[in-house]
């Protein structure tokens, strides 16, 4: 079942844990996830494990969401 197709999703902290869970869940159902973490390299790594997607539709933002 795609509940989430034609939808984007915001996941802050899907580098790891919770976030991480929630990036994969929500793309598996067919959202659009953009993938913010402090640590942009965690987020580079989870996108980078292709087997963890199905449709490949995983953006990341590098760093904060707050305005300089």
């Amino acid at each position: 079942m795609m509940r989430f197709a034609g939808k984007r999703a915001l996941v802050t902290g899907a580098g790891s844990g919770i976030g991480a869970a929630v990036a994969r869940l929500l793309e598996a159902e067919g959202a659009e996830v953009i993938a913010a973490d402090l640590e942009g390299t965690d987020v580079a790594y989870l996108v980078s494990d292709a087997a963890s997607f199905v449709t490949g539709s995983v953006f990341v933002i590098d760093g904060g969401l707050t305005a300089a």
